[in-house]
């Protein structure tokens, strides 16, 4: 089971990392440049990002500081998350978002519940449309000095309305937060993680035995609401036409994967596409020797859960799609049970290649069920009575083929007319694949209403001849960017 995200804030000392590492700690907090027993200048949290090598990612709390200053302090500090104040606008998060793509850079920004509201939470759609990557909902109390500290929690009753509010938002919960109330504050608030602070201190410092304490509690607890993730469908709608999209067999490269995975998020890829190893994968030639090395390197199902969740967590914002072949579970009860470790492990979406239409409904209503969203297949020879079928089953995009594979080559149409009139016939976003190699095939996509260009075929040869991911995406978004200008 995938355990919530954890934060640990207020971190000072190379040996609080390392009690953060062998908790497994998603992230902990550097506070600087604001007030705080815990502050530490940007030069000593250069050092601490240095001493975490990104196992647990580091992240900077600061104050509100404008655009130029946060960037230089993220410059300094070399963190690859930001926690913003209350006080920034959603203008901040968008400046930096156009700085920093998503896998360089997670934004965390701040709610404060104080005064029996949440302040700033007319704003949460335009944060999160600017870029924020996860909103933590934080209770303020002044102290004695009259300055505000993160102490007590916000009522259950408050975050239960704020979750029916906003059910689809990636919360993270703070506030007082300890081993003993961890599990009600997550179910009432659905949210995907918490911060913490104070509970794992004594006399100041953080104590790996407290940590410990705290993630049991954290893994005997039931799984957050998947509602509370980000759904791929929203954040298709959010973007403009002009995206890239890569799809990577998992396992392969053999070895590399998880490097190549990152790589292709570095590079610009608005999410990934991860397909699961199948020994009759109905694929071309080049992604069915990719399904084989990667069955031969011992990826099998839990192991390809495994990497999956891996890159979920370190990409909470990406809203990733598992790609699984059709008929590859046999049974109804597989079927159920990789449809809940898809749950589980930070699935955003759920593509079947090769299932039969008459199947689809009956497979999207469990999809759905499990707060995950479905990607249909629509290609432009479908009739217009199938695709309302597909048109009502797909919750998350439909996926449009330039053509059909045939023997490991492609016959190619002109999908632009067919995208135009579904766009009249469906508000649900469309990505468009197959055939997809050049900067150019990417500005034609971009040039119709589709929302992505998704590649597969090409960057898994271009990977499998020990070519770069990252490279390769950005060489493709370079046509998305010459379209847009």
């Amino acid at each position: 089971m995938s355990r919530p995200v954890v934060k640990i804030c207020g971190v000072t000392s190379e040996a609080e990392i390392e009690h953060l590492a062998a908790c497994r700690v998603d992230f902990f907090g550097m506070v600087v440049d604001v007030p705080s027993p815990w502050a530490v200048t940007p030069s000593r949290a250069r050092e601490l990002t240095a001493r975490s090598r990104q196992r647990v990612r580091p992240t900077l709390v600061t104050g509100p500081h404008s655009v130029e200053v946060l960037v230089r302090l993220i410059d300094e500090t070399n963190v690859t998350a930001i926690q913003l104040g209350p006080l920034s606008s959603p203008d901040h998060v968008g400046q930096l978002r156009n700085l920093f793509p998503r896998s360089d850079l997670t934004i965390i920004q701040e709610i404060s519940y104080r005064r029996c509201a949440f302040w700033k939470e007319e704003h949460l759609d335009a944060y999160l449309a600017a870029g924020a990557d996860l909103i933590l909902l934080d209770k303020l109390k002044a102290s004695a000095r009259g300055d505000a500290t993160g102490q007590a929690t916000i009522p259950v009753g408050e975050l239960e309305a704020f979750r029916a509010r906003h059910p689809r938002v990636p919360v993270l919960g703070a506030g007082g937060i300890s081993a003993a109330n961890v599990q009600s504050l997550l179910t009432a608030s659905g949210a995907i993680g918490i911060d913490v602070c104070s509970s794992v201190r004594r006399d100041g410092v953080i104590q790996a035995a407290r940590i410990e304490t705290l993630v049991r509690q954290l893994e005997a607890s039931p799984p957050p609401a998947p509602s509370a993730r980000s759904t791929l469908r929203a954040f298709l709608q959010e973007r403009p036409p002009g995206s890239v999209i890569a799809y990577l067999t998992i396992g392969d490269p053999p070895g590399t994967f998880l490097s190549a995975a990152n790589q292709a998020l570095a590079g610009g890829a608005l999410t990934l596409e991860l397909g699961f190893p199948f020994s009759a994968a109905r694929e071309g030639a080049i992604l069915r020797a990719s399904h084989q090395r990667a069955l031969e390197a011992g990826v099998d199902t839990p192991e390809a859960l495994r990497l999956f969740n891996s890159i979920a967590e370190q990409h909470p914002g990406t809203p990733l799609i598992a790609v699984l072949q059709w008929p590859a579970i046999h049974s109804t009860d597989d079927f159920h049970a990789i449809l809940d470790r898809l749950a589980e492990s930070g699935a955003a979406a759920v593509l079947p290649v090769g299932m039969p239409l008459w199947q689809l409904p009956q497979f999207a209503a469990q999809v759905e069920n499990r707060g995950l969203q479905s990607v249909v297949t629509c290609p432009p020879s479908m009739s217009p009575k199938l695709r309302q079928i597909a048109f009502q089953c797909a919750s998350g995009c439909i996926y449009v083929p330039r053509g059909r594979v045939t023997g490991g080559s492609a016959e190619f149409a002109n999908v632009a007319d067919f995208c135009r009139r579904v766009a009249t016939e469906t508000d649900t976003p469309m990505i468009v694949g197959v055939g997809v190699r050049t900067p150019q095939d990417v500005a034609e996509i971009c040039r119709t209403p589709a929302k992505a260009a998704a590649v597969g075929t090409a960057l898994v040869d271009h990977l499998a001849h020990g070519g770069s991911a990252e490279e390769f995406v950005r060489r493709l978004v370079a046509g998305t960017e010459d379209t847009n200008m």
